[in-house]
């Protein structure tokens, strides 16, 4: 008997962190088009020569928007240039996971500093 998993195993877990690697990039694809989104918005509603608290409700919540927009693209997915194992599978699906809660996060607060700043604008 084999000591490690068998070759069907192996390439499973192969595809399987194949796919979650892709995961994570399309998940700093999202977040860099959000981010620009949102600070579009922002920016908008700080050109406005009106000073409201709609302004500045929206430039505090885009704050925790870039970190978050930061820390996915800082993130690299673990380097599986050898065999692959149970344990490799482990930590990429972890960061993957990671991933996507930072990315939910970033995206809500992409969202609703926009919604703020598009409210900032319409009503005085």
């Amino acid at each position: 008997m084999s000591d490690g998993p068998d070759q069907t195993t192996r390439n499973a877990y192969e595809r399987e962190v194949t796919h979650l690697r892709h995961a994570i990039n399309t998940a700093k694809i999202v977040v860099t088009l959000t981010a620009g989104i949102a600070a579009t918005f922002v920016a908008a509603e700080l050109q406005v020569t009106d000073r409201n608290p709609w302004e500045k409700t929206a430039a505090l919540l885009i704050i925790p928007m870039l970190c978050a927009t930061f820390w996915i693209l800082v993130l690299r997915p673990p380097s599986h240039d050898h065999e692959m194992d149970l344990d490799t599978y482990t930590k990429t699906k972890d960061l993957a996971d990671l991933v996507h809660r930072l990315m939910v996060a970033q995206v809500a607060f992409s969202a609703l500093s926009s919604v703020v700043a598009a409210l900032g604008l319409l009503i005085p």
